[in-house]
């Protein structure tokens, strides 16, 4: 569809995958405009300080409403919640997206969207520390994109257009990352084995050695960070259950074969 103004894309949520995400697309960037949304104003004022937005929007529905690509990058149950509240919002022609790891809730939440309006769920494999580099880099001339040579996993909709699925994935490339097709329950039961059931198993890993009597000691010899690799690689604890509570068969199979 013919625009009057350069390509819009919102990128709703500013922590570490949105603020890395916005930073990787102004590196490449051509003529469109990048605006942030983030409930918490800090966020918006730090991914404007680092040029990962030109603009930062408190309003919701006016940082999605004349946007051309709107890129939900929240943890999952927010979201979802996001997903249903900008359906009334976005404009025909539009193209939705996200970077949850549990893509079966996202598509699901995306039925709400109107006709007209293209949904393909995303998820970038990009691990834990994502927010300690960010951090690490500032101010120490540009760094590598967090991007280069990930696998970035695409999952269309429903009746998705092909074209806005093109402009999806020739997005991924041009930040450096693989574009990966992949069934959503497969995705979802596979993000179980090397997500979920890890952060799992440290935290209850990480919590039978804090009862220990012996706790004191076994503090004393733990190599340095793995005792935040074992609590969830640095993730919000109620994300990561509430992914392991939305895909909690494969995970308790996972845990059955661990």
């Amino acid at each position: 569809m013919a625009r009057e103004h350069p390509p819009h894309i919102s990128i709703l949520g500013l922590g570490p995958v949105g603020a890395a995400l916005g930073s990787a697309l102004a590196a490449v960037r051509t003529d469109y405009r990048l605006v942030g949304h983030d409930r918490a104003p800090e966020r918006v004022r730090a991914a404007l300080a680092a040029g990962a937005i030109d603009d930062g929007r408190w309003n919701l529905v006016a940082a999605v409403e004349d946007a051309d690509l709107v890129v939900v990058t929240e943890p999952l149950g927010q979201a979802v919640e996001t997903v249903a509240q900008i359906a009334a919002h976005v404009r025909p022609g539009s193209l939705v997206t996200d970077t949850v790891p549990a893509m079966r809730p996202m598509l699901r939440a995306a039925v709400a969207l109107p006709p007209g309006v293209a949904y393909v769920s995303g998820h970038p494999i990009l691990g834990g520390g994502l927010a300690e580099r960010n951090a690490d880099t500032e101010g120490g001339g540009p760094p590598a994109s967090p991007f280069a040579g990930v696998v970035y996993c695409v999952v269309p909709a429903p009746g998705a257009d092909a074209g806005a699925v093109r402009v999806l994935v020739d997005l991924i490339a041009a930040i450096g990352a693989e574009p990966y097709f992949i069934d959503a329950d497969e995705h979802d039961a596979l993000v179980a084995a090397v997500d979920q059931l890890p952060q799992l198993a440290g935290a209850a890993l990480a919590r039978a050695l804090g009862f220990s009597p012996s706790s004191d000691d076994l503090a004393r010899l733990v190599p340095r960070n793995l005792w935040a690799s074992w609590l969830a690689g640095g993730r919000d604890g109620a994300d990561a259950a509430a992914a392991a509570l939305a895909g909690r068969d494969a995970v308790l199979a996972w845990l059955d074969a661990l």
